[in-house]
């Protein structure tokens, strides 16, 4: 039997981005809460649509909507030049997508603006893009991988400065995360990212719930405030969202 030697292999560019979006991340003090969400209504009314919108854009829809009436939802922390609050007027939602680059899994982030104002058949739309051939021809993704190619001590300081500057903050990372294996039967307990609230959900389980987690933080809201934003969220969940899912076809209105 013969032993095998290890070797050398490249970083490919989406895992680039993700090794600088771990260490900006470790910055911001998040805290985690969890709420079992009721779902067999909601899973039932999904199943029964001809399109089946992905369950990201169910939660990012839901989220969105809670963050019209829970200010603190569009808010973000600051430090430079001195530490303050910046609310956003308007949401846009970064959600985690995984697909195929250059015959590699990779994770890349969908941004939507205001989720909350969308249908969910077009957020399904824009999800679905991502497998255009045209992918790297459009400017957000082009940037990401012009960036990704350079070396650290020339990233890191363009990813400092985009996560320094409001516009750039909200354009760039989103003002809220949604990213899940659920689909995959598992639980992810300690995700990570640079923003005020990252959303995650688990797969369905047998009594019919589904465990919904909020990653939050600590220097915007705290966690009575996560709770009330959890229970807000169960209430669009099994309510408008339920109701537009279970209204097909969609009015003309």
């Amino acid at each position: 039997m013969t032993g095998q030697r290890g070797g050398y292999r490249a970083i490919s560019m989406s895992r680039r981005i993700i090794v600088d979006l771990m260490y900006f991340s470790r910055s911001f003090p998040l805290v985690s809460i969890e709420r079992s969400i009721p779902f067999h209504k909601l899973a039932v009314a999904r199943q029964n649509h001809p399109e089946r919108p992905p369950w990201s854009a169910i939660f990012a829809k839901a989220f969105g909507l809670a963050a019209e009436e829970f200010a603190v939802l569009r808010q973000a922390y600051f430090q430079f030049p001195f530490p303050y609050l910046y609310e956003f007027d308007e949401n846009t939602v970064s959600i985690a997508h995984e697909l195929s680059v250059e015959g590699t899994a990779s994770v890349l982030p969908v941004r939507i603006r205001s989720p909350e104002k969308l249908a969910l058949d077009a957020m399904r739309d824009k999800i679905d893009e991502m497998r255009d051939d045209d992918l790297w021809r459009r400017g957000f993704y082009r940037t990401a991988a012009i960036v990704s190619f350079l070396p650290f001590f020339l990233r890191r300081p363009i990813w400092w400065f985009a996560l320094n500057v409001p516009r750039f903050r909200r354009r760039y990372f989103g003002t809220f995360n949604v990213t899940s294996v659920g689909t995959l039967g598992a639980d992810l307990l300690t995700p990570l990212a640079p923003v005020t609230s990252l959303l995650t959900y688990g797969p369905l389980r047998n009594d019919g719930t589904v465990k919904v987690r909020l990653v939050f933080d600590h220097r915007v809201y705290d966690g009575a405030t996560a709770a009330r934003v959890l229970v807000r969220l169960e209430e669009l969940l099994l309510g408008p969202i339920c109701d537009e899912l279970s209204a097909w076809p969609p009015s003309k209105a």
